[in-house]
């Protein structure tokens, strides 16, 4: 067998095809959506339940329903060495240890703080990627990485129109932490799905390997947590990460890598800080103030210019 697995007749017809960039864009829209929607549902989920076992359940819970979607779709898992390798890394990476040490890290912090942290995203995507393939990142999209950064610093430097109560350095940096993480199973999945492997088979097949390895230590995660005592909130806030951030998020983000590039498609991310900012001022009361949107502004311009063809 060689390295490189050539896809099958279905999988050449679904790769080679190039839809309309609009159409890329808007999967991305939805995918960062939900992404920046994420630190939200984490922090209702958190308040009430162990982060740990939000983290865990947040897996378990997407394997037990990703199982019989791939049976019924009958999806079959990827073969060969090299797309093994690709699913291990992605499962490992944005379904075991990410969403543990994100819970760890928000109920350690403010979702102010989590949004900011948030926006380095696309920075480790772009060098990950760039690694990975060995190829320099163009000047535009350093250029428009440098516009959107001073946006972040500008979001550090007025942070004070936040509700930043209960934040913490060591909760800061598990944050990055699992951003970290997160930004490599990103590639590895965006890789595999740029083999012809298709992002249904890359997020379920990678939620029910994850599930082999965490469902075991559900039991003890839960044991003593007092998590029948939690609210409706919670339990929502979950569902949401379940459902969405675990399963239709990645599915969107693996399709939209596939089709539009890593790197690029990738710094589509710096918009997700606002989404989160957003829903801040929405659900937890907290304030926009007028510096934010300067530094919204900085963001916006700077993902436009990375765009630049």
């Amino acid at each position: 067998m060689t390295a490189v697995e050539k896809p099958d007749a279905n999988e050449s017809a679904e790769s080679s095809a190039a839809p309309p960039r609009a159409a890329v864009y808007a999967v991305a829209a939805l995918a960062i959506f939900i992404g920046g929607s994420t630190p939200t549902a984490t922090k209702f989920a958190v308040l009430e339940i162990d982060p740990v076992l939000v983290g865990v359940l947040r897996t378990a819970l997407g394997a037990v329903i990703a199982l019989p979607m791939v049976l019924l779709l009958r999806i079959p898992p990827p073969r060969g060495r090299r797309r093994i390798g690709w699913l291990a890394l992605s499962a490992s990476c944005g379904f075991i240890l990410f969403p543990v040490i994100f819970g760890i890290g928000q109920s350690l912090t403010s979702t102010a703080h989590s949004a900011l942290i948030f926006a380095v995203v696309p920075i480790f995507v772009g060098v990950f990627a760039s690694l990975l393939e060995r190829r320099r990142l163009a000047f535009h999209w350093w250029v428009g990485g440098f516009v959107a950064l001073i946006g972040e610093c500008l979001l550090f430097a007025f942070r004070d129109g936040l509700d930043t109560d209960g934040a913490t350095l060591a909760g800061d940096a598990i944050v990055l932490a699992a951003v970290i993480v997160l930004g490599s199973g990103f590639v590895a999945g965006a890789r595999l799905t740029q083999e012809g492997y298709g992002p249904w088979g890359t997020t379920f097949w990678g939620l029910v390997a994850g599930g082999i390895v965490i469902i075991p230590f559900v039991p003890l995660a839960a044991a003593g947590t007092g998590w029948q005592e939690a609210g409706a909130a919670a339990w929502g806030g979950l569902a949401y990460l379940v459902l969405m951030s675990a399963g239709l998020g990645y599915v969107c983000l693996y399709w939209a890598f596939g089709k539009g590039g890593i790197a690029k498609t990738g710094m589509l991310y710096f918009v997700a800080p606002l989404i989160t900012l957003a829903l801040a001022v929405v659900m937890l009361d907290e304030t926009l103030t007028a510096p934010l949107l300067v530094a919204a502004g900085f963001i916006l311009g700077g993902v436009y210019i990375s765009q630049r063809t």
